[in-house]
């Protein structure tokens, strides 16, 4: 992902928006012998609209899925600026850790 210039919005959610819990696991919730817990679903943006992240949270899906639910909240105003390349995109290795 980071090769191809696209980024997942939790680290951004962790790293810019001081929210740890974004990186929370989100697969693994089933019965036992599946490997653990661990955090498979993850979103992908480009390096502009990724900046409009406002916040992620890891939604428990505990008795409908075995997998957690990513979302991910944008901000409308940067999103727009985003989509119109008026601000500089985030380099492609910016967060990795």
């Amino acid at each position: 992902m980071l090769d191809c210039g696209m980024h997942d919005p939790a680290w951004f959610g962790a790293r810019h928006r001081g929210q740890p819990s974004a990186l929370s696991t989100t697969a693994g919730y089933a019965r036992t012998g599946q490997g653990g817990k661990s955090r498979i679903d993850r979103g992908c943006m480009e390096p502009w609209t990724v900046q409009a992240v406002e916040s992620v949270r890891v939604v428990d899906m505990t008795g409908i899925s075995d997998h957690h639910v990513l979302v991910v909240d944008l901000s409308r105003r940067k999103l727009i600026e985003a989509l119109r390349r008026s601000i500089a995109p985030l380099e492609a290795w910016a967060l990795a850790s």
